[in-house]
């Protein structure tokens, strides 16, 4: 039962190499690795070639820089496996995890344990393992009471073609949350193991770091599977994005971007341009209303000014305290 592995690569040549050789020493063989060299600039498609003279079981496809979202899909588009699992390309599979995992037709989609890695360490993230229908799974997953990340399942590819899922161009983040939500939605049967089968990179230089205007890509992600599920009157899972995934997705990006930028009328000017401020009104809050959001979004409606500048100075602070930590520390 063969599996496609599809690894965007753009720049990554400090981890490259760490990445692939963690998939060509499972002991797992039965396996395709599609690694999409999105432009690079740097010596990654080098890396790329000289692991596919090692190995025949590495296909490269060398395009244009078009972003990740159009390096993944260019992946599945060629993807032979009748499972098809994702990696990015500073992340690493875990040793002998995928000829741990139980392969059987029956399952459309296998959810498996994955880990953070930071600075040398390991934070496993587990579920409970057993069979599932995927529409129970749904909901769990926007309240992440079930969590799964973009390579921590194994997909079978008929899904994915049958009902034509792809991951949105021109999509900076959030791109992997709408594409796991849809592969969720369209499923049948799920099986979850205990398997911890890939770790996280989490570091300075990951796009979630990064800060402008275009992480409310997050918040945009949402609303489209909100208004997918709205077409279907799919009325609880409705309730659910209503009450928090919506104002989550806005507060939370809102105090990110603050953090390290202060600029609240440009941040007003953003959130009334773009018709935001209606999914911070107080009487859509609901069961799924979580208390730390309500006091989020009471504090942000009574001053933005003054949220801003909070939120900024007390992340600033933190910051210094951290580095005066290390620098006693060291």
């Amino acid at each position: 039962m063969k599996v496609s592995i599809i690894i965007p690569v753009y720049n990554a040549s400090k981890y490259l190499a760490e990445c692939l050789e963690s998939v060509l020493v499972q002991t797992f063989t039965d396996i395709e690795m599609i690694c999409i060299n999105d432009g690079s600039t740097d010596d990654s498609l080098e890396i790329l070639k000289e692991f596919q003279n090692r190995d025949s079981r590495i296909v490269i496809i060398d395009q244009k820089n078009k972003g990740v979202s159009a390096a993944r899909n260019a992946g599945l588009e060629v993807a032979k496996g009748e499972y098809i699992c994702f990696l990015d390309s500073d992340d690493f599979l875990v040793k002998d995890a995928l000829s741990r995992i139980e392969y059987s037709s029956n399952y459309d989609l296998i959810i498996n344990d994955f880990s953070y890695y930071t600075d040398g360490n390991l934070v496993r993230i587990n579920n409970r393992q057993g069979n599932w229908k995927a529409k129970e799974l749904l909901p769990k997953y926007l309240l992440w009471d079930v969590k799964l990340r973009l390579g921590s399942y194994l997909v079978k590819k008929t899904i994915v073609e049958r009902n034509d899922i792809s991951f949105r161009s021109g999509t900076a983040y959030g791109e992997d949350w709408e594409f796991n939500t849809l592969i969720l939605y369209f499923s049948d049967k799920v099986f979850i193991t205990e398997i911890e089968i890939m770790a996280y990179r989490v570091h300075r230089q990951s796009a979630v770091h990064k800060v402008s205007l275009n992480r409310f890509d997050t918040y945009y992600s949402r609303k489209r599977t909100y208004d997918f599920f709205k077409e279907r009157n799919e009325k609880a899972l409705m309730k659910i994005y209503e009450g928090y995934l919506l104002p989550q997705g806005i507060i939370d990006t809102i105090e990110s971007i603050y953090q390290q930028k202060f600029m609240p009328f440009k941040m007003m000017s953003y959130l009334q341009k773009n018709d935001l401020l209606a999914y911070l009104k107080t009487e859509n809050q609901n069961i799924y209303t979580l208390p730390y959001l309500i006091i989020k979004v009471k504090r942000f409606q009574e001053s933005n000014f003054v949220f801003a500048t909070v939120t900024y100075y007390l992340f600033q602070l933190n910051q210094l305290k951290s580095s005066l930590y290390k620098y006693i520390k060291s």
